[in-house]
């Protein structure tokens, strides 16, 4: 499903060069739930971003269901990104003119074929029902807790039927029994859709629901 090969990249902040990932190797299989951690700056969300193709490698391949990443345009990255790959910010990057349902619409806008308008439907208000949020379907994020605008940014990360989702840092923003829920929800949906979930956090608390557990240490991948 995924395979990353000495995978290496380095950021210029001015005069300093930091060492974000230092030959890191990954493999995740189909229906994993992989875990991530490590303190703030360890480079979690730049080997998320790494995978998701929102960012490339300076050397080393990446390969996801079956094709290597690190060979395609941008043109060709995005559409990969469309179609197979869903992502959950820590900010939630939620659109703050659109309702719940709009928000969670959003990601359908873009993809290169599009869903016929009763199936599309059909598909955001299931998953809206799965999240917990059937009553709030008209309301803003404004009009929203932490916890249920999470619970949008699961659902837009979902109603593309990605294979994967990458989740950075899911429960930074929420109080710790918000986070709990946020974690289980995600579970119980890569247990009952068969999504593989890749998450990076902090949060020690949150790590008991991996299949796989993963720390960044010095720039590299620890089991």
């Amino acid at each position: 499903m995924i395979q990353l090969r000495e995978i290496k990249k380095t950021y210029v902040l001015g005069k300093t060069k930091v060492e974000a990932l230092k030959g890191i190797n990954l493999r995740v299989k189909k229906g994993e739930f992989v875990c991530v951690v490590g303190p703030s700056g360890s480079g979690k969300s730049t080997l998320l971003n790494i995978i998701g193709c929102l960012d490339q490698p300076d050397s080393g391949e990446v390969i996801v269901d079956n094709e290597k990443i690190t060979n395609l345009n941008r043109n060709q990255l995005a559409d990969f990104r469309a179609n197979k790959i869903g992502f959950i910010f820590q900010s939630f990057n939620l659109i703050p003119v659109l309702n719940v349902y709009e928000n969670i619409e959003l990601p359908l806008l873009f993809m290169r074929e599009q869903m016929p308008a009763k199936e599309k439907r059909a598909k955001i208000m299931q998953l809206i029902e799965e999240v917990g949020l059937k009553n709030e379907v008209s309301h803003k994020p404004d009009e929203l807790s932490g916890g249920q605008r999470q619970r949008v940014a699961i659902a837009r990360a979902l109603v593309t039927g990605p294979k994967i989702v990458l989740a950075d840092e899911p429960t930074a923003n929420l109080d710790s029994a918000t986070a709990q829920t946020i974690i289980s929800l995600m579970r119980r949906l890569n247990e009952e859709e068969k999504v593989t979930f890749i998450f990076s956090t902090h949060d020690l608390s949150v790590t008991k629901y991996a299949t796989n557990l993963y720390q960044l240490k010095d720039g590299r991948l620890v089991e």
